[in-house]
């Protein structure tokens, strides 16, 4: 299934899928730990695959391609 919204880009956030379907747990935390797109409601919302004081989002086109520095 794909599901396509439009956010703003100044603070990306939607309403999170796992009361219904409690499988997008992780996908939701990894499209937030790579794009920054909060998901409100999500019960455990924390960085996936990134250490937690990573600054930034790697997969946001607006990510310098030698990251910060």
């Amino acid at each position: 299934m794909r599901l396509k919204v439009r956010l703003n880009s100044a603070s990306p956030a939607i309403e999170s899928l796992t009361s219904v379907w409690p499988g997008a747990n992780y996908f939701e935390r990894e499209v937030f730990d790579l794009f920054g797109i909060r998901f409100t409601g999500h019960p455990y919302m924390r960085r996936n695959s990134d250490a937690e004081d990573w600054e930034g989002h790697p997969l946001r086109k607006d990510y310098p391609v030698e990251g910060y520095r």
